[in-house]
């Protein structure tokens, strides 16, 4: 039996709004268990944080690369775009220059988040963009893959992913969550074989999912229940 006094100190630290869904997906709200599956959804966070990593870099740097060598010029962001894109990096003029700093290429690509270059992937950069990078930046993707299309929709669900992974919002009860990692390790791998390799040293989602709620449950009742003896 888990000791409440114990994980109403806990939620009062983590918010109830927050450990609302927890509680509502488990068996009998099971504190230990709904608990348990706040802190297993932040160690499969934490397990993701490589391969996000490594699709972010490897998807502008590459789109920067092949972008470059076919307009001729490391600021081809300032030309090629339209529309919210084209705000974004004017924004980014306006703030370089407020700051002071120096305006490099590289500053933009690393300032610029993966949903602006994500929905560089949309329709209207088709013909500009697409038609002639869609080789070089993913040119390891089998042939049938590489339609830009299909790339937008897979990486839009990859955004979406991420977006929940850094605003601490709940994965854990999703289904097909082995399928989207294994989406992201292939799509790294479309991009930069290096860097796939690179992103499997560091890896531990399989290993983290596989584990699931029991053992932090488990500590958690533990500590719960050694922390209601010292109290006494």
């Amino acid at each position: 039996m888990c000791q409440s006094k114990y994980f109403q100190e806990f939620q009062q630290a983590v918010s109830g709004s927050r450990l609302a869904p927890y509680l509502n997906q488990v068996a009998d709200g099971d504190e230990a268990q709904a608990f348990g599956a706040y802190l297993w959804n932040l160690a499969l966070c934490e397990s993701l944080y490589p391969s996000l990593h490594g699709i972010e870099v490897a998807l502008r740097n590459s789109i920067h690369g092949a972008a470059s060598q076919k307009f001729g010029t490391e600021f081809w962001f300032h030309y090629q775009l339209t529309g919210h894109e084209k705000e974004q990096i004017e924004k980014l003029d306006q703030d370089f220059k407020a700051l002071g700093v120096s305006v490099e290429p590289g500053r933009y690509i690393a300032e610029c988040t993966f949903g602006f270059w994500v929905n560089l992937m949309n329709g209207k950069y088709e013909q500009s963009l697409w038609r002639p990078l869609i080789q070089p930046v993913f040119s390891h993707a089998p042939k049938h893959q590489r339609i830009r299309r299909r790339i937008r929709v897979r990486l839009d669900g990859i955004r979406r992913l991420r977006n929940r992974v850094f605003h601490h919002e709940p994965i854990w009860h999703w289904p097909d969550l082995p399928e989207h990692h294994r989406q992201i390790l292939e799509t790294i791998g479309w991009i930069s074989p290096a860097m796939l390799e690179l992103t499997r040293l560091l890896d531990r989602f399989p290993i983290i999912y596989t584990g699931g709620i029991g053992p932090y449950a488990s500590e958690l009742d533990a500590i719960a229940r050694n922390r209601y003896r010292a109290d006494d």
